[in-house]
């Protein structure tokens, strides 16, 4: 398997996002393999095993799944919707990113099943601040086997 514990899966359809995502997470010392898709259809693709994703040695299913919201092809809430629908991805937390934050998004998200929502920012202090809330609160407490790996 890859370095890292746990697979990262980054649905994001921006680039650029994904580029500043990346670049966080290893600024920060984090060492979990980070797989990313463009779209909702190439998340479930992934998940599924199918098309090109059925090398799970490559490919292997995530401990942690992040969506963006405002993707084409089912979208966040779509992908979130399709992954809370099956119960062999319970044990996967999902966690909503948008840059367009609406509080009508954030009561749907965690009412669909997301396990935590998370506003990307230009601010990488606040950002990282945010993401290490989440490992600990979100994945710390209720799913051991997603925590992020730091490298110390």
């Amino acid at each position: 398997m890859r370095e890292g514990t746990g697979t990262i899966l980054l649905a994001e359809d921006n680039e650029a996002d994904a580029g500043l995502l990346i670049s966080a997470f290893e600024s920060w010392g984090v060492r979990n393999p980070i797989s990313v898709v463009k779209d909702g259809n190439e998340a479930v693709a992934y998940l599924l095993g199918a098309e090109k994703y059925q090398d799970r040695y490559e490919f292997p299913m995530p401990s942690l799944i992040l969506l963006d919201v405002h993707m084409a092809h089912l979208g966040g809430f779509g992908t979130l919707d399709w992954i809370r629908k099956r119960s062999e991805y319970d044990h996967i937390p999902v966690i909503l990113l948008t840059g367009t934050p609406q509080p009508i998004d954030v009561e749907k998200a965690y009412l669909m099943g997301a396990n935590s929502f998370l506003i990307k920012t230009q601010k990488l202090d606040e950002f990282r601040r945010r993401i290490e809330e989440i490992n600990v609160f979100v994945l710390q407490a209720r799913f051991p086997y997603a925590r992020l790996c730091y490298n110390f």
